[in-house]
């Protein structure tokens, strides 16, 4: 069943754009929820990160007193592994919006995937950019090319979203294990001393 089109705005409501021409959704129009969500995901995404920027330099040991232990307590249980998978939702969350803006009536869907392809190509430049000049730890780029990977999924069936989470998770296990095994296979790396006579 396919969708009327649509009819003439209502009062108070800016009319529909021309197809072709995209523009960033006005302020007032925007859902304030998940740019909090990702503003504080982000937040915590920098606080699992904090300690690439607070190393301790040659070794020392860094302070073990009390409000330490505390806050390395608060950190694992309520930062660490949760920002990360929270932050991809909401970034998948995002890109489905942001298709649904860019192809309401799903009738320019090559356009909408274009853009969405664009927008992946700034976000690897963006990410490579931030791991060269500030910390290699990025996780701009990495979207950015899950971007340009699997955007076409956007409209793909069950069957084919089955097949593709499928082979995603058999490589994520598989591997591990070939690389496991070739280290075995290869052996023991040599000592300093071994090649001296």
């Amino acid at each position: 069943m396919s969708a009327s089109p649509p009819g003439p705005p209502s009062a108070g409501e800016p009319p529909a754009r021309p197809p072709g021409r995209h523009r960033p959704t006005p302020v007032a129009r925007r859902a304030l929820a998940p740019d909090l969500a990702r503003g504080l995901m982000l937040l915590f995404i920098a606080l699992v990160n904090v300690d690439h920027f607070l190393a301790q330099p040659y070794g020392a040991e860094a302070a073990t007193g009390a409000a330490d232990r505390a806050v390395t307590l608060v950190q694992a249980a309520l930062v660490d592994g949760r920002a990360i998978p929270l932050f991809a939702f909401l970034f998948g969350y995002g890109t489905v919006q942001l298709m649904r803006r860019l192809d309401p009536r799903g009738d320019a869907w090559a356009g909408a995937r274009r853009i969405l392809r664009r927008r992946g190509m700034w976000m690897v430049l963006i990410g490579l950019v931030h791991g060269v000049l500030l910390l290699p730890v990025d996780i701009i780029g990495t979207y950015g090319l899950t971007l340009l990977l699997f955007a076409g999924l956007l409209r793909a069936r069950g069957r084919a979203l089955l097949a593709v989470g499928a082979g995603v998770v058999t490589a994520y296990a598989v591997l591990p294990l070939v690389w496991v095994l070739v280290s075995l296979l290869q052996g023991p790396a040599p000592g300093p001393g071994a090649n001296r006579p």
